[in-house]
């Protein structure tokens, strides 16, 4: 499913709801009050140190990361930084099947085969809210119907019931080509706003950015978006 066709179908999706994207940050940064951001790939730049408050207290961010983005090595690295802040954490889980390494011409490549269980340790219902840069394009999903739904799943699951989840697509967002009404549907998430680079108004898309861009390389790329999504 090219950009644009995706682009057009899920902003055709977006409910009529009092949601603001500018009034959901304001009301998120507000220090001093409960919340769980959960991110789910943040590969060896977590976005939790760009946030405008620290975790403490009632605040916490869990960084969940799979084979996707990173060796066990990386994120064991990782997890020796969480004394930086009291409320930090990364986890690792294992999606079941196996990781096979190929060589073409001295370059070295990974291919994931075998079933594919994105289910992870956080109970039911644990974040407030939940980040997800540049995995959707990763090949790994985008050619696997099967693996995209299981992880929408995962986010519904672990998503509260007042939450909100965000997809950023920002490297190769037209790689998404599983995410639509039907499978968003079926794993019981629903569209609350869609944000493109084209559409939207500079200075919301830099205070999007200024939360939520972790990586260094390849950003903004034509068909880039923000899409958020909220249980059924």
């Amino acid at each position: 499913m090219a950009y644009q066709r995706t682009s057009e179908a899920l902003k055709s999706e977006v409910e009529s709801t009092s949601f603001n994207i500018e009034a959901y940050l304001a009301q998120r940064d507000k220090p001093g009050q409960a919340f769980t951001m959960v991110e789910i790939g943040h590969g060896g730049v977590p976005v939790v140190h760009k946030q405008p408050h620290p975790f403490t207290g009632d605040r916490a961010y869990i960084g969940l990361e799979t084979w996707m983005r990173g060796s066990k090595e990386w994120v064991n690295a990782l997890i020796a930084r969480r004394a930086l802040h009291d409320n930090i954490f990364y986890m690792h889980y294992e999606p079941g099947g196996e990781v096979r390494e190929t060589r073409d011409h001295g370059r070295k490549e990974q291919w994931y085969a075998g079933p594919f269980d994105t289910r992870s340790l956080l109970p039911d219902e644990a974040a407030d809210e939940v980040f997800v840069s540049n995995v959707f394009c990763d090949p790994f999903l985008a050619h696997h119907g099967n693996r995209t739904e299981r992880l929408l799943a995962e986010i519904h699951r672990i998503l509260n019931p007042n939450g909100v989840a965000i997809l950023r697509e920002t490297i190769t967002p037209n790689d998404v080509n599983e995410i639509d009404k039907d499978l968003l549907e079926d794993v019981g998430l629903r569209v609350m706003a869609l944000e493109t680079i084209e559409d939207a108004d500079p200075t919301r898309w830099d205070q999007l950015e200024a939360r939520y861009n972790g990586e260094t390389i390849n950003e903004n790329e034509r068909g880039s978006y923000y899409l958020f999504l909220a249980k059924r």
